[in-house]
């Protein structure tokens, strides 16, 4: 795919070589956005955070009772160094009870690099069920050994049944969300940590304060003005967000046993 712009129109070159052409470009395409390398080529990248986030589920067999003294959700820091966890239940009309975790991750940047998860310093793909190497289940198996119960046994029936979802943590703040006739929105402009819960959000509010700047139309020099006006309303708002939850990331990293 190829992208690019003159003084009138924005283009992309799709794989069998036919080209789109339009008065503005909005790139939507993700976290390892392509047009992003358009709008800002020398930080094109969502980088590694620094942490993994391991996700899994448990019967509610695997800790009974527990949920009745508990909130909905919990959540601990785990000895050792081992990061974070959370624990709650969840409850849909006609399904068992079951519980979900999250292990927040500091300590398996080897492990992600030889599995290929993990490309230099940017993040390629989660690792899934499977794809998850039997030597590291063991790993963790063996940590949730010293962690509280019964943290510990709901961690460890995922781990039994390979039922695991590792994904290595990707941040980007954005410098820029325009170049000429080209923008970016949602995970391509703003990648955060989960923690913040608001990626979501702010995309939908890159996408509203679009739709209000184009009513009037973008043909023209009017369309590199709108983009402009964009960025500047939205710029910062996407750069705090992403900083606001790189704060959990540091105090993982910087823990006195990490």
């Amino acid at each position: 795919m190829e992208i690019g712009q003159d003084a009138e129109t924005a283009w992309i070159k799709d794989a069998s070589g036919k080209v789109h052409g339009a008065d503005i470009l909005l790139g939507a395409d993700g976290h390892r956005s392509m047009v992003r390398r358009s709008v800002d080529p020398s930080h094109p990248d969502a980088t590694y955070a620094g942490y993994t986030i391991w996700t899994g589920k448990a019967p509610y067999e695997a800790a009974p009772g527990w949920a009745e003294g508990h909130n909905h959700m919990d959540m601990i820091t785990l000895p050792h160094g081992d990061g974070a966890m959370i624990v709650g239940e969840t409850r849909t009309n006609g399904e068992p009870r079951r519980y979900f975790w999250q292990w927040y991750d500091p300590t398996s940047d080897d492990y992600l690099h030889e599995s290929g998860a993990l490309v230099e310093n940017v993040s390629q793909h989660s690792l899934v069920n499977e794809g998850i190497a039997a030597s590291k289940y063991e790993d963790i198996h063996r940590r949730a050994g010293h962690w509280p119960a019964p943290w510990d046994q709901i961690v460890r029936h995922s781990v039994h049944r390979r039922q695991v979802i590792a994904t290595p943590i990707a941040e980007y703040v954005p410098r820029r969300l325009t170049r000429g006739r080209i923008a970016i929105i949602g995970d391509a402009a703003h990648v955060p940590s989960p923690m913040t819960g608001a990626g979501f959000d702010t995309g939908l509010g890159d996408a509203e304060t679009l739709g209000e700047l184009t009513d009037h139309g973008v043909v023209g020099r009017r369309g590199v003005e709108v983009l402009k006006t964009y960025e500047k309303q939205r710029l910062r708002t996407a750069q705090r967000m992403v900083r606001s939850g790189q704060g959990f990331g540091r105090s993982l990293l910087n823990h006195p046993n990490h």
